[in-house]
């Protein structure tokens, strides 16, 4: 089995989830866990062996866990034999060994026989971002994907809600919906979106430390920007809902010509947005909704 992501530098994009099937889990409550933001990055802790380890929640990433070489070395963990290939910055494919871990815990949350990846990224890379923000890998949204997903930034809180929750805790994913396009799942959380440059696909990425248009997007719509240049539209409508104006930073990344923008911390800064991956929806309320 082949597994390919595609991996922006900070953040990690991917384009085919890391097992077929959700991870296995033995809780049926809801999970409500501290959620750390360190440099405009979210930052959970998930226990392996034992070993409390510090990792950014990245929904961009549709695989479950991924570590670091420095801490899979820590770890009682089998290869499976499979082997993931990601895509740098600079368009460079890396491959990414895929183990087995027996359990893995985030708060009361218990998962079991998960298929995990190795980083891909430089021994450089990896020195900066543990010194940076104290993390070593991601928690991707494949961990979550057979339930509901509460990312709360405004209160520092995720809560994992399991399919088979009762209804009152399923009835905490709310907010306006927004409904997540089927069509482009291969690039992750996907609405379209209508700006004042025309429509264009979003990511809901976690991962981003902003939010990011990519050149391409700009270059089409003739605006001259460069690599690093701001931009802000003041239109910015999901599925008929206003959330303009919005301001990005254009990033000139190798992603895929029908992906345009990515929303990051910018975004979900002042909102508490629920991921809802059964019914395909998102759902989204400003910090002082009821």
């Amino acid at each position: 089995m082949r597994i390919v992501t595609l991996s922006t530098g900070l953040l990690v994009l991917a384009l085919c989830s890391c097992a077929s099937d959700p991870p296995a889990r033995e809780d049926a409550r809801s999970v409500h866990v501290p959620m750390e933001i360190v440099k405009r990055s979210p930052v959970l802790t998930v226990r392996i062996d034992d070993v409390d380890i510090r990792l950014q929640l990245d929904t961009g990433s549709g695989t479950t866990l991924t570590l670091y070489p420095e801490i899979l070395d820590k770890l009682e963990v089998v290869p499976s034999g499979e082997v993931s290939e990601s895509i740098g910055m600079e368009g460079v494919v890396m491959k990414n060994p895929v183990y087995v871990i027996t359990r893995a815990e985030l708060g009361t949350a218990v998962y079991e026989d998960l298929q995990i990846r190795q980083d891909g990224h430089t021994a450089e890379h990896r020195t900066d971002t543990i010194a940076y923000r104290g993390t070593y890998g991601r928690v991707g949204r494949g961990l979550f994907e057979d339930g509901k997903l509460i990312i709360d930034y405004p209160n520092e809180s995720l809560t994992v809600i399991p399919p088979n929750a009762p209804s009152d805790e399923q009835a905490a994913c709310r907010g306006i919906e927004l409904p997540l396009l089927s069509e482009k799942e291969s690039l992750g959380l996907v609405t379209r979106v209508q700006t004042d440059i025309g429509d264009v696909y979003s990511v809901w990425d976690t991962g981003a430390p902003g939010n990011i248009m990519v050149k391409h997007t700009t270059d089409a719509a003739g605006l001259g920007l460069k690599a690093r240049d701001k931009f802000e539209t003041k239109t910015f409508t999901i599925n008929g809902y206003e959330f303009g104006p919005v301001r990005m930073n254009v990033w000139d990344v190798p992603l895929p010509p029908d992906l345009h923008t990515l929303l990051g911390y910018w975004f979900f800064s002042d909102k508490i947005v629920c991921v809802d991956f059964p019914r395909n929806s998102i759902f989204v309320r400003l910090q002082n909704d009821s």
